[in-house]
Protein backbone atom coordinates (compact mmCIF):
# COMPACT_ATOMS: atom_id res chain seq x y z
CA UNK A 1 0.00 0.00 0.00
CA UNK A 2 2.34 2.52 -1.45
CA UNK A 3 0.05 5.05 -2.87
CA UNK A 4 1.28 7.20 -5.61
CA UNK A 5 5.12 6.93 -5.41
CA UNK A 6 7.57 9.40 -6.81
CA UNK A 7 8.88 7.19 -9.52
CA UNK A 8 4.93 6.96 -10.55
CA UNK A 9 5.29 10.50 -10.77
CA UNK A 10 8.16 10.79 -12.96
CA UNK A 11 6.89 7.45 -15.01
CA UNK A 12 3.31 9.77 -15.04
CA UNK A 13 5.37 12.74 -16.28
CA UNK A 14 7.76 10.88 -19.31
CA UNK A 15 4.67 9.07 -20.54
CA UNK A 16 2.76 12.54 -20.73
CA UNK A 17 6.03 14.18 -22.37
CA UNK A 18 5.77 11.31 -25.09
CA UNK A 19 2.64 11.23 -26.01
CA UNK A 20 2.35 15.20 -26.75
CA UNK A 21 6.06 14.65 -28.47
CA UNK A 22 4.11 11.80 -30.77
CA UNK A 23 1.36 14.74 -31.20
CA UNK A 24 3.71 17.44 -32.19
CA UNK A 25 6.09 15.59 -34.61
CA UNK A 26 3.06 15.33 -37.17
CA UNK A 27 3.18 19.07 -37.62
CA UNK A 28 5.85 19.26 -39.96
CA UNK A 29 3.65 16.84 -42.55
CA UNK A 30 0.95 19.10 -42.98
CA UNK A 31 1.87 20.80 -46.00
CA UNK A 32 -2.24 21.67 -46.84
CA UNK A 33 -5.69 22.15 -45.16
CA UNK A 34 -6.19 18.12 -46.19
CA UNK A 35 -3.43 17.24 -44.63
CA UNK A 36 -4.34 19.04 -41.34
CA UNK A 37 -8.26 18.23 -41.14
CA UNK A 38 -8.06 14.62 -42.79
CA UNK A 39 -4.53 13.51 -42.68
CA UNK A 40 -4.19 13.67 -46.10
CA UNK A 41 -6.64 11.18 -46.66
CA UNK A 42 -4.30 8.22 -45.83
CA UNK A 43 -4.70 7.20 -42.50
CA UNK A 44 -4.91 3.12 -42.38
CA UNK A 45 -8.55 1.94 -41.24
CA UNK A 46 -7.27 -0.22 -38.33
CA UNK A 47 -5.77 3.34 -36.87
CA UNK A 48 -9.25 5.20 -37.23
CA UNK A 49 -11.50 1.85 -35.53
CA UNK A 50 -9.06 1.94 -32.55
CA UNK A 51 -9.44 5.86 -32.39
CA UNK A 52 -13.29 5.61 -32.69
CA UNK A 53 -12.67 3.09 -29.62
CA UNK A 54 -10.60 6.00 -28.10
CA UNK A 55 -13.62 8.49 -27.72
CA UNK A 56 -15.99 5.72 -26.06
CA UNK A 57 -13.02 4.63 -23.20
CA UNK A 58 -11.90 8.34 -22.49
CA UNK A 59 -10.92 8.50 -18.89
CA UNK A 60 -14.41 8.21 -17.16
CA UNK A 61 -15.12 5.41 -19.02
CA UNK A 62 -11.88 4.45 -17.42
CA UNK A 63 -12.75 5.28 -14.00
CA UNK A 64 -16.70 5.15 -14.40
CA UNK A 65 -17.36 1.97 -16.15
CA UNK A 66 -15.40 0.31 -13.19
CA UNK A 67 -17.90 1.40 -10.86
CA UNK A 68 -20.94 0.84 -13.04
CA UNK A 69 -19.88 -3.25 -12.65
CA UNK A 70 -19.36 -2.84 -8.96
CA UNK A 71 -22.50 -1.11 -8.30
CA UNK A 72 -24.96 -3.02 -11.08
CA UNK A 73 -22.89 -5.75 -12.13
CA UNK A 74 -22.95 -6.04 -16.08
CA UNK A 75 -26.02 -4.93 -16.89
CA UNK A 76 -25.23 -1.56 -18.37
CA UNK A 77 -23.82 -4.03 -21.18
CA UNK A 78 -27.35 -3.71 -23.02
CA UNK A 79 -26.47 -0.26 -23.72
CA UNK A 80 -23.99 -1.49 -26.23
CA UNK A 81 -25.34 -4.20 -27.72
CA UNK A 82 -27.27 -2.32 -30.18
CA UNK A 83 -23.80 -0.98 -32.05
CA UNK A 84 -22.89 -3.63 -34.60
CA UNK A 85 -26.38 -2.83 -36.06
CA UNK A 86 -25.71 0.89 -35.89
CA UNK A 87 -22.35 0.03 -37.52
CA UNK A 88 -24.50 -2.00 -40.70
CA UNK A 89 -26.49 1.00 -41.35
CA UNK A 90 -23.73 3.35 -41.13
CA UNK A 91 -21.73 1.10 -43.20
CA UNK A 92 -24.12 0.69 -46.01
CA UNK A 93 -25.88 3.72 -46.26
CA UNK A 94 -24.17 6.66 -44.67
CA UNK A 95 -20.37 5.97 -44.97
CA UNK A 96 -19.96 5.96 -48.80
CA UNK A 97 -22.12 9.01 -49.40
CA UNK A 98 -19.88 11.05 -46.32
CA UNK A 99 -16.56 9.93 -48.38
CA UNK A 100 -17.52 10.27 -51.75
CA UNK A 101 -18.35 13.86 -51.39
CA UNK A 102 -15.52 14.98 -50.71
CA UNK A 103 -16.38 17.00 -47.41
CA UNK A 104 -13.83 17.83 -44.48
CA UNK A 105 -17.14 18.08 -42.17
CA UNK A 106 -20.44 17.08 -42.45
CA UNK A 107 -21.56 20.62 -42.32
CA UNK A 108 -20.32 21.13 -45.54
CA UNK A 109 -22.78 18.17 -46.72
CA UNK A 110 -25.70 19.96 -45.16
CA UNK A 111 -25.08 23.60 -46.32
CA UNK A 112 -25.22 21.82 -50.01
CA UNK A 113 -28.45 20.03 -49.56
CA UNK A 114 -29.90 22.57 -47.30
CA UNK A 115 -27.81 25.94 -47.44
CA UNK A 116 -25.75 28.14 -45.34
CA UNK A 117 -28.17 28.68 -42.39
CA UNK A 118 -27.96 24.99 -41.85
CA UNK A 119 -24.72 24.45 -41.73
CA UNK A 120 -24.19 27.55 -39.58
CA UNK A 121 -27.00 26.66 -36.71
CA UNK A 122 -26.00 22.88 -37.17
CA UNK A 123 -22.03 23.64 -36.39
CA UNK A 124 -23.39 25.87 -33.52
CA UNK A 125 -25.30 23.27 -31.70
CA UNK A 126 -21.99 20.79 -32.10
CA UNK A 127 -19.74 23.29 -30.82
CA UNK A 128 -21.76 24.33 -27.34
CA UNK A 129 -22.65 20.47 -27.06
CA UNK A 130 -18.83 20.01 -27.52
CA UNK A 131 -18.23 22.62 -24.91
CA UNK A 132 -20.38 21.58 -22.36
CA UNK A 133 -19.58 17.80 -22.90
CA UNK A 134 -15.45 18.42 -22.76
CA UNK A 135 -15.69 20.37 -19.47
CA UNK A 136 -17.30 17.28 -17.92
CA UNK A 137 -14.69 15.22 -19.52
CA UNK A 138 -11.85 16.92 -17.85
CA UNK A 139 -13.17 17.95 -14.75
CA UNK A 140 -14.52 14.50 -13.52
CA UNK A 141 -11.46 12.73 -13.80
CA UNK A 142 -9.44 15.50 -12.66
CA UNK A 143 -11.23 15.33 -9.41
CA UNK A 144 -10.23 11.58 -9.26
CA UNK A 145 -6.50 12.02 -10.45
CA UNK A 146 -6.30 14.69 -8.06
CA UNK A 147 -6.94 12.15 -4.85
CA UNK A 148 -4.49 9.75 -6.35
CA UNK A 149 -1.72 11.75 -7.04
CA UNK A 150 -1.97 14.31 -4.71
CA UNK A 151 -1.38 16.93 -7.54
CA UNK A 152 -4.23 19.65 -7.31
CA UNK A 153 -7.24 19.86 -9.84
CA UNK A 154 -6.34 22.85 -10.82
CA UNK A 155 -3.27 21.91 -12.12
CA UNK A 156 -4.37 18.76 -13.22
CA UNK A 157 -6.84 20.01 -16.06
CA UNK A 158 -4.12 23.05 -16.57
CA UNK A 159 -1.70 20.33 -17.89
CA UNK A 160 -3.65 18.01 -19.80
CA UNK A 161 -5.67 21.18 -21.46
CA UNK A 162 -2.32 22.30 -22.07
CA UNK A 163 -0.61 19.63 -23.78
CA UNK A 164 -3.62 18.79 -25.40
CA UNK A 165 -3.78 21.97 -27.36
CA UNK A 166 -0.27 22.28 -28.01
CA UNK A 167 0.02 19.02 -29.93
CA UNK A 168 -3.57 19.34 -31.85
CA UNK A 169 -3.23 22.79 -33.20
CA UNK A 170 0.40 21.43 -34.55
CA UNK A 171 -0.45 18.09 -35.46
CA UNK A 172 -3.87 17.78 -36.56
CA UNK A 173 -6.14 14.92 -37.04
CA UNK A 174 -2.99 12.88 -37.60
CA UNK A 175 -1.68 13.37 -34.21
CA UNK A 176 -4.86 12.88 -32.68
CA UNK A 177 -5.58 9.61 -33.67
CA UNK A 178 -2.42 8.18 -33.53
CA UNK A 179 -2.46 9.26 -29.72
CA UNK A 180 -5.29 7.40 -29.43
CA UNK A 181 -3.94 4.18 -30.76
CA UNK A 182 -1.07 4.53 -28.23
CA UNK A 183 -3.55 5.73 -25.49
CA UNK A 184 -5.81 2.24 -26.27
CA UNK A 185 -3.21 -0.39 -25.64
CA UNK A 186 -2.19 1.08 -22.34
CA UNK A 187 -5.69 1.54 -21.36
CA UNK A 188 -6.08 -2.13 -22.25
CA UNK A 189 -2.86 -3.26 -20.19
CA UNK A 190 -4.35 -1.23 -17.31
CA UNK A 191 -7.49 -3.14 -17.58
CA UNK A 192 -5.29 -6.08 -18.01
CA UNK A 193 -3.09 -5.72 -15.04
CA UNK A 194 -6.06 -4.76 -13.01
CA UNK A 195 -7.89 -8.00 -13.47
CA UNK A 196 -4.02 -9.98 -12.66
CA UNK A 197 -3.78 -8.39 -9.66
CA UNK A 198 -7.09 -8.40 -8.18
CA UNK A 199 -7.69 -12.04 -9.05
CA UNK A 200 -4.37 -12.95 -7.66
CA UNK A 201 -5.27 -11.17 -4.76
CA UNK A 202 -8.78 -13.09 -3.47
CA UNK A 203 -7.94 -16.31 -1.77
CA UNK A 204 -10.17 -18.68 -4.29
CA UNK A 205 -9.01 -16.65 -7.41
CA UNK A 206 -11.48 -16.70 -10.29
CA UNK A 207 -13.23 -19.05 -8.13
CA UNK A 208 -14.21 -16.36 -5.69
CA UNK A 209 -15.25 -13.76 -8.73
CA UNK A 210 -18.07 -16.31 -9.83
CA UNK A 211 -19.33 -17.73 -7.06
CA UNK A 212 -19.64 -13.80 -5.70
CA UNK A 213 -20.83 -12.50 -9.12
CA UNK A 214 -23.61 -15.14 -9.36
CA UNK A 215 -24.37 -14.90 -6.02
CA UNK A 216 -25.33 -10.99 -6.23
CA UNK A 217 -26.56 -11.30 -9.48
CA UNK A 218 -24.17 -9.24 -11.21
CA UNK A 219 -24.09 -11.49 -14.23
CA UNK A 220 -27.57 -10.65 -14.73
CA UNK A 221 -26.80 -8.59 -17.74
CA UNK A 222 -29.95 -9.44 -20.14
CA UNK A 223 -33.19 -8.13 -18.78
CA UNK A 224 -36.36 -9.11 -20.49
CA UNK A 225 -38.99 -7.19 -18.73
CA UNK A 226 -41.29 -4.74 -20.66
CA UNK A 227 -41.47 -2.73 -17.80
CA UNK A 228 -40.93 0.97 -18.89
CA UNK A 229 -39.52 2.13 -15.62
CA UNK A 230 -36.60 -1.09 -16.44
CA UNK A 231 -33.73 1.10 -16.97
CA UNK A 232 -31.65 -1.50 -18.71
CA UNK A 233 -33.54 -3.56 -20.55
CA UNK A 234 -32.67 -5.77 -23.35
CA UNK A 235 -35.39 -3.79 -25.89
CA UNK A 236 -34.54 -0.09 -24.24
CA UNK A 237 -30.71 -1.57 -25.38
CA UNK A 238 -31.55 -1.99 -28.26
CA UNK A 239 -33.84 0.31 -29.77
CA UNK A 240 -32.83 3.41 -27.69
CA UNK A 241 -29.35 2.67 -27.51
CA UNK A 242 -29.70 1.45 -31.65
CA UNK A 243 -30.86 5.28 -32.10
CA UNK A 244 -28.29 6.54 -29.89
CA UNK A 245 -25.68 5.37 -31.13
CA UNK A 246 -26.71 5.73 -35.26
CA UNK A 247 -26.93 9.59 -34.73
CA UNK A 248 -23.66 9.37 -32.12
CA UNK A 249 -21.51 7.91 -35.11
CA UNK A 250 -23.00 8.60 -38.20
CA UNK A 251 -23.73 12.72 -37.53
CA UNK A 252 -20.98 13.75 -34.56
CA UNK A 253 -18.47 15.26 -36.24
CA UNK A 254 -15.71 13.96 -33.57
CA UNK A 255 -16.63 10.46 -35.55
CA UNK A 256 -17.09 11.39 -39.06
CA UNK A 257 -14.09 13.29 -39.41
CA UNK A 258 -11.89 10.36 -38.23
CA UNK A 259 -14.28 7.87 -40.79
CA UNK A 260 -13.44 10.89 -44.05
CA UNK A 261 -9.54 10.62 -42.98
CA UNK A 262 -9.30 6.97 -44.35
CA UNK A 263 -7.93 6.67 -48.26
CA UNK A 264 -10.93 4.66 -49.61
CA UNK A 265 -14.97 3.89 -48.50
CA UNK A 266 -13.60 0.48 -48.06
CA UNK A 267 -11.27 1.39 -45.38
CA UNK A 268 -13.95 3.70 -43.73
CA UNK A 269 -15.99 0.66 -43.52
CA UNK A 270 -13.47 -1.25 -42.20
CA UNK A 271 -12.36 1.25 -39.45
CA UNK A 272 -15.80 1.38 -38.51
CA UNK A 273 -15.87 -2.98 -38.14
CA UNK A 274 -13.34 -2.30 -35.28
CA UNK A 275 -14.56 0.29 -33.32
CA UNK A 276 -17.88 -0.85 -33.37
CA UNK A 277 -17.50 -4.92 -33.31
CA UNK A 278 -15.06 -4.70 -30.53
CA UNK A 279 -16.67 -2.31 -28.10
CA UNK A 280 -18.96 -4.53 -26.66
CA UNK A 281 -16.06 -6.68 -25.15
CA UNK A 282 -14.08 -3.12 -24.62
CA UNK A 283 -16.99 -2.10 -21.86
CA UNK A 284 -18.06 -5.99 -20.60
CA UNK A 285 -13.71 -6.18 -19.76
CA UNK A 286 -14.03 -2.82 -18.05
CA UNK A 287 -17.67 -3.50 -16.33
CA UNK A 288 -16.03 -6.87 -15.46
CA UNK A 289 -13.34 -5.29 -13.21
CA UNK A 290 -16.24 -3.86 -11.40
CA UNK A 291 -17.71 -7.39 -10.48
CA UNK A 292 -13.87 -8.36 -9.21
CA UNK A 293 -13.51 -4.98 -7.51
CA UNK A 294 -17.02 -5.85 -5.25
CA UNK A 295 -15.80 -9.49 -4.92
CA UNK A 296 -12.53 -7.91 -3.54
CA UNK A 297 -14.26 -5.13 -1.00
CA UNK A 298 -16.29 -8.08 0.16
CA UNK A 299 -13.59 -10.55 0.55
CA UNK A 300 -11.17 -8.02 2.67
CA UNK A 301 -14.05 -6.67 4.39
CA UNK A 302 -13.26 -3.32 2.40
CA UNK A 303 -15.48 -0.47 2.99
CA UNK A 304 -15.77 1.25 -0.73
CA UNK A 305 -15.37 4.79 -1.00
CA UNK A 306 -18.31 7.78 -1.53
CA UNK A 307 -17.30 8.18 -4.87
CA UNK A 308 -17.19 4.70 -6.80
CA UNK A 309 -15.32 6.85 -9.71
CA UNK A 310 -12.18 6.56 -7.37
CA UNK A 311 -12.59 2.45 -7.16
CA UNK A 312 -9.99 1.42 -9.58
CA UNK A 313 -7.42 4.32 -9.56
CA UNK A 314 -7.16 3.70 -6.30
CA UNK A 315 -6.48 0.03 -6.06
CA UNK A 316 -3.81 0.89 -9.00
CA UNK A 317 -2.07 3.22 -7.14
CA UNK A 318 -2.21 1.39 -3.74
CA UNK A 319 -1.57 -2.09 -5.24
CA UNK A 320 0.31 -2.01 -7.90
CA UNK A 321 4.06 -2.18 -8.23
CA UNK A 322 5.77 1.23 -8.24
CA UNK A 323 5.53 2.92 -11.69
CA UNK A 324 3.41 0.34 -13.16
CA UNK A 325 1.26 2.42 -11.10
CA UNK A 326 2.46 5.33 -12.73
CA UNK A 327 1.92 4.25 -16.26
CA UNK A 328 -1.54 3.22 -15.58
CA UNK A 329 -2.50 6.86 -13.99
CA UNK A 330 -0.88 7.83 -17.39
CA UNK A 331 -3.27 6.50 -19.27
CA UNK A 332 -6.09 8.16 -17.67
CA UNK A 333 -4.28 11.12 -18.26
CA UNK A 334 -3.94 10.53 -21.86
CA UNK A 335 -7.48 9.33 -22.16
CA UNK A 336 -9.06 12.73 -20.97
CA UNK A 337 -6.28 14.61 -22.90
CA UNK A 338 -7.62 12.34 -25.98
CA UNK A 339 -11.07 13.74 -25.40
CA UNK A 340 -10.30 17.10 -25.41
CA UNK A 341 -8.05 16.83 -28.77
CA UNK A 342 -10.95 15.42 -30.04
CA UNK A 343 -13.06 18.17 -29.30
CA UNK A 344 -10.60 20.58 -30.11
CA UNK A 345 -9.48 19.48 -33.53
CA UNK A 346 -13.36 18.71 -34.60
CA UNK A 347 -14.24 22.22 -33.49
CA UNK A 348 -11.66 23.77 -35.49
CA UNK A 349 -13.31 21.36 -38.65
CA UNK A 350 -16.81 22.30 -37.99
CA UNK A 351 -15.86 25.78 -38.56
CA UNK A 352 -14.01 25.49 -41.66
CA UNK A 353 -15.68 27.07 -44.63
Amino acid sequence: MEGFTLFDTIVLIGYISLISWIGSRFGKDQHNPEDYFLGGRKIPGWAIGLSVMATQASAITFIGAPGWGFEGGLERLVTFINVPLAMIVLILVLVPIFHRAGIYSIYELLERRFGPATRTLTALLFLIARGLATGVVLYAPALVLAVVTGWSVNLTIIIMAVLAISYTVMGGISAVIWTDVVQMFVLWLGALLSIFFLVTSLPGGWGDVFDFGAASGMFNAIDLSFDPSVTYSLWAGLFGGFFLHVAYFGTDQSQIQRVLSSPSVLDAQRSLLIGGYLLIPQMLLFLFIGVILATYYQQHGLTPPEDLNELLPRYVVNAFPSGMAGLVIAGVFAAAMSSLDSAIKFTLSSDRS
